[in-house]
């Protein structure tokens, strides 16, 4: 199986995108697409708590702790991020808070309004490249005390959930069936996934947390470290050159709902100097003890939530038939969703919200044609959906994605291009 379709179930196959040769990009206009990561399912390791996204229904909320470094990232560029703050309802004290919890589209959806701000759809790789050290504590520490590469990608997988409620991650080691000219034995793929979202934490974290695990490795063994494979949950940006710069490599993958990259074995066998056996025991003890404190998993929404997209094709699947497929009464279905503080309607609305953002801001499909894709009988009855999901009509919402893809890079990539060009 590939790395990518393990992730977290995930249709890795016809839709991805392979740069290295593909011909044909990701389609992220399909049916049953996934769309805009805020949704009302509870992943494992969900909060207890759910704030209330759009049209009331329920958002799993998270903890960040990328919106310190994003509040000074737009200063020192001289834009106000006030504005911002009063938008999505973030606590005064963002600008200094270490971590901040925030429903899970909110972070998403920030994160594309400041890379709009900020002119740069490269918001994500150039946040990691500017990392202020310590940010992510003791998940950082333990990943800088390891031993090797190999034990320090272990330590994150093992203690991601210290910094994020929702992500799920895991260390792979390469099956014998996969050894070949791509893989060898004792290579590794890290994986990154939110079950039940399947475009993960948008394109700015997704980049972010892949291009901050790639740089932080470069740094501590000295070594190019560039990954035999990288893959993300989101659709294939416009322009793909700073990624490639980035990892050095132009083996991308987009649109298989987890993030992840292989890692070789020489990269992995690399002895950390900053290695400290007797402090890791220590730091280790205390995440392991943060972690075992954690409200246990909930994932029968995200569940739920994938058997609704997969049917919603044309028309939107009635309850009874959802019910049936898990082999349960609509009374025990409705509680088992009431127990994670959502409904049915509440799923059914948050997939059509979704599927239809990424109809919308990815497809070449007329708004009729998406309509018809969520069961909407009427046009006139999306449109108004629509702009009570985003706020704006379909043909605004367009055109501003449109503008954030093609927006120019940071000047020090325009720079790099016309120096190419000449």
């Amino acid at each position: 199986m590939s790395p990518r379709s393990s992730a977290s179930g995930g249709r890795a196959g016809g839709r991805a995108a392979r740069r290295a040769g593909a011909s044909e990009p990701s389609d992220p206009g399909a049916p049953g697409d996934p769309g805009d990561p805020g949704d009302p399912s509870a992943p494992a390791h969900a909060p207890r708590s759910l704030a209330p996204g759009r049209e009331g229904r329920a958002s799993p909320l998270t903890r960040t702790r990328t919106l310190r470094p994003l509040w000074r990232r737009l200063t020192s560029a001289g834009c106000d991020p006030s504005p911002l703050g009063r938008r999505f309802a973030l606590p005064p004290s963002v600008a200094t808070d270490e971590e901040t919890i925030v429903p899970l589209h909110v972070l998403t959806e920030l994160f594309d309004e400041a890379a709009l701000l900020l002119r740069d759809p490269a918001l994500g790789l150039h946040m990691a490249v500017d990392y202020p050290a310590g940010t992510l504590g003791i998940l950082e520490y333990t990943f800088r005390l390891a031993p090797t590469a190999r034990e320090a990608c272990r330590q994150v997988t093992r203690f991601a959930g210290l910094t994020n409620d929702l992500v799920q991650m895991a260390f792979d080691e390469a099956s014998g069936d996969e050894a070949g000219p791509q893989h060898t034995p004792g290579d590794a793929h890290l994986r990154h996934w939110i079950v039940g979202h399947p475009l993960g934490l948008g394109r700015h974290l997704n980049e972010y947390f892949m291009a901050l695990l790639v740089l932080q490795l470069r740094q501590l063994t000295g070594s190019p470290v560039i990954p035999k494979a990288v893959w993300f949950a989101h659709p294939e940006p416009m322009d793909l050159t700073p990624l490639e710069e980035l990892f050095r490599t132009k083996h991308l993958e987009f649109g298989v709902e987890a993030n992840g990259m292989t890692l070789s074995a020489a990269t992995l066998a690399i002895a950390l100097p900053t290695a400290d056996p007797a402090l890791l025991e220590i730091l280790s003890r205390v995440a392991n003890e943060k972690l075992a404190a954690a409200p246990p998993a909930k994932d029968f929404a995200a569940q739920v939530r994938r058997a609704i997209r997969a049917s919603m094709q044309g028309a939107v699947p009635k309850m009874p038939t959802i019910a049936e497929s898990f082999r349960m009464s609509e009374r025990t279905f409705q509680r088992r969703l009431g127990d994670e503080h959502t409904s049915y309607q509440d799923l059914i609305d948050g997939v059509r919200e979704e599927l239809a953002r990424v109809h919308v801001a990815e497809s070449k499909l007329s708004l009729g044609e998406i309509a018809y894709l969520l069961g909407y009988a009427e046009l006139s009855a999306f449109l108004r959906a629509f702009k009570r999901w985003a706020g704006v009509t379909p043909q605004a919402f367009r055109q501003r994605k449109g503008a954030a893809a093609s927006a120019p890079e940071s000047t020090a990539a325009a720079a790099a291009s016309r120096k190419r060009r000449r």
